[in-house]
């Protein structure tokens, strides 16, 4: 979601991020905390991506960084062999994060798509 944000509204890519689209007073920050040495590019994960969309006063980043409980759900998230730990994911911390990630997005569950169930 910050991600697509920062693409479509900013003209940021977050897989390179180009400073000259960052605003100036905040690129020695960007630079130095998330410059890929080895790619010699800035790449943003997710919470980066929240934590420059709140830089820029995004009404994304504000509710994101404002909403503790979103900050612990992702933090869960980030430790599931679906992320980068080795915990399995509960299907309560699913449903949570989802019910947070949908109001952050200001998305309707019935909005989602629904995929088919095969019975085999």
């Amino acid at each position: 979601m910050p991600q697509v944000r920062l693409e479509k509204e900013y003209s940021i890519k977050t897989n390179d991020v180009n400073l000259n689209k960052i605003p100036e007073h905040l690129r020695n920050k960007f630079q130095e905390k998330y410059l890929n040495k080895r790619e010699n590019k800035i790449k943003l994960g997710l919470r980066a991506s929240y934590e420059l969309l709140k830089e820029l006063a995004d009404d994304l980043g504000e509710k994101f960084w404002d909403d503790k409980k979103m900050i612990e759900l992702l933090d869960i998230r980030n430790n599931t062999i679906l992320a980068h730990g080795i915990n399995p994911v509960k299907k309560e911390s699913y449903d949570e994060l989802l019910e947070h990630l949908l109001k952050l997005g200001g998305i309707k569950r019935e909005d989602l798509p629904e995929f088919p169930t095969l019975d085999l």
